[in-house]
């Protein structure tokens, strides 16, 4: 968040790149400065660097800072547009004020015109007058183009320079270019003058295929464009970043962080989230803890949910969900034979969706998966979503976290009650396996139970913020076994698709809320009677 001290904590391996925009910076105030599209890959520290640049122009520099960043969803682009002048005029006045506070309120463009008149700042009102009229004649293209164009006419009108900051440049492009044949709608015609003016720089960062997209395919402001790439953090500043979390963290180290810090491939993000599951482990990071985590983080950890929460969001069809899948597996062994024949239309435009959402990065004869981190993670989806079978890491995990204490819970009703940790969901899942056994539930059934649990504890409870323990209730109706799950969740509804991936499993399933929160109701139809593995 710009202005909040801590995000110049933890910061390694960035300084020399900070320098260098930094010196951009400081060249527009004699108008020879160059704009920057900043490219990196999906957590490589994009969003940070730029706030750190934010922090140290504003409190350095006579060049007005302004970063931008698309925090909500908006319905059309004239709401888009009023976000956007709104955001620049109050990190101008909060500029012109050395105020931080400025920057905490929500004000409308009313409010904000009050406020330039108590800062003296006669031409914000100029501003939002012009934007005002344009806004009424209703042409949706002029409406983006004059709120895009705030930064340089606050240059025109005051001389004073501003660098505008543009982080995760694709959210924005969808605004940017309107539909509209009124005006020049290409994405760059609406940076023209600002950039092609040199006194008003602006740094656009985005994961490289869509920099790629809109740097080489429409770009007719070549000659003012520079492309810097951020590279992955090397092993010292990884071991740096690794140890400085431990510590923040509280975890004792036991083992040599070099050793194993490649298994992040010097993504930030990748080792913050890491280091966070760890300490819930317990305050020791020993190797048989990292390998834990590990197995957890790719399996329902928090890089887990990222990365689905991104598929999903990109592969919008539900008929493509398994076809992109299969087709990042294939791309994810060095085995051509497990690669999916689909059709070249649909492998085209799978590939197009896939390389959107960062998860695919081509070099020039190959295409590959972004990270072997993602690697590891589309393995065990696979191996779960497509060949319907629980990964043999999340059976090590569950065994390796059963505990005594657990184990004592299972009594004669079956009632279980289990924090609300990922781990401990396994380890329920697991304990399951032998109750089924003893209400002799065929091993069939009991399997696919396994899996709507586990596909739930992933996908829609792994999230819950606001529970503390979960209850499990397991116990057979006749021919029905009914695994119930109590969530402290309130109101908790369950989209579309977790209905249809979860019910793939079983015969019926059932949400209802309760005074002190969510019932989850598993219902599977058992046709047969275990017979004793004893056999086997």
């Amino acid at each position: 968040m710009i202005l909040d001290r801590s995000v110049s904590k933890n910061f390694f391996g960035r300084e020399n790149m900070l320098e260098v925009l930094y010196k951009t910076v400081a060249n527009a105030k004699g108008g020879g400065t160059e704009s920057v599209i900043l490219s990196g890959k999906r957590g490589i520290g994009k969003t940070k660097l730029l706030e750190n640049l934010y922090n140290l122009v504003f409190e350095r520099q006579d060049v007005v800072p302004f970063f931008y960043t698309v925090r909500r969803s908006f319905v059309s682009s004239e709401d888009f547009a009023n976000d956007y002048l709104g955001s620049f005029i109050l990190q101008a006045l909060a500029f012109m004020g050395k105020d931080p506070a400025v920057l905490s309120g929500v004000y409308s463009l009313e409010e904000l015109k009050e406020a330039a008149r108590v800062f003296g700042a006669c031409w914000i009102a100029d501003i939002i007058y012009e934007y005002i009229d344009v806004r009424k004649e209703g042409r949706e293209a002029k409406i983006v183009l004059n709120a895009i164009s705030a930064p340089y006419r606050s240059y025109q009108i005051t001389g004073n320079p501003v660098v505008v900051m543009i982080d995760d440049l694709h959210k924005i492009r969808k605004f940017c270019e309107p539909k509209s044949n009124e005006i020049n709608s290409g994405f760059w015609t609406l940076f023209e003058d600002s950039i092609s003016s040199m006194h008003v720089p602006h740094i656009f960062s985005g994961v490289p295929h869509e920099i790629e997209k809109v740097f080489f395919e429409d770009n007719l402001l070549g000659d003012y464009l520079e492309m810097i790439d951020l590279p992955r953090l090397n092993t010292e500043d990884s071991v740096k970043l690794f140890r400085a979390l431990c510590e923040m963290y509280g975890l004792k180290v036991e083992i040599e962080p070099a050793d194993l810090i490649g298994t992040f491939g010097g993504n930030p993000l990748y080792i913050k989230n890491f280091l966070q599951a760890a300490r819930h482990a317990g305050g020791t990071l020993s190797k048989a803890v990292f390998e834990q985590t590990y197995d957890s983080e790719i399996t329902i950890g928090k890089t887990y949910r990222y990365w689905t929460f991104l598929l999903k969001k990109y592969v919008r069809p539900l008929e493509l969900r398994k076809p992109s899948l299969s087709f990042l597996h294939g791309l994810s062994n060095d085995n051509n034979d497990d690669f999916p024949q689909l059709e070249q239309d649909m492998s085209e435009r799978i590939s197009e969706i896939l390389h959107d959402s960062g998860s695919l990065e081509t070099g020039f004869s190959e295409t590959m998966p972004a990270d072997n981190f993602l690697r590891d993670i589309v393995k065990e989806l696979y191996r779960r979503e497509i060949q319907h079978e629980l990964p043999d890491k999340v059976t090590e995990l569950i065994v390796a976290n059963e505990s005594s204490q657990v184990r004592e819970s299972v009594t004669a009703s079956f009632i279980i009650t289990i924090p609300a940790d990922p781990k401990a969901g396994l380890v329920a899942i697991k304990l399951f396996e032998q109750i089924a056994m003893n209400y002799k539930i065929p091993l069939k059934e009991m399997g696919k139970l396994q899996l709507a649990m586990a596909d739930l504890f992933s996908n829609v409870l792994a999230g819950d913020a606001s529970a503390e323990n979960f209850k499990f209730q397991i116990k057979r109706i006749e021919d029905s076994f009914l695994v119930e799950i109590t969530t402290p969740q309130k109101e908790l509804v369950l989209i579309e698709q977790d209905i249809s991936r979860i019910g793939a499993y079983i015969d019926d399933l059932k949400v209802e809320s309760i005074e002190s929160g969510t019932v989850i109701t598993l219902v599977k139809e058992i046709k047969e009677d275990v017979v004793s593995p004893e056999g086997d």
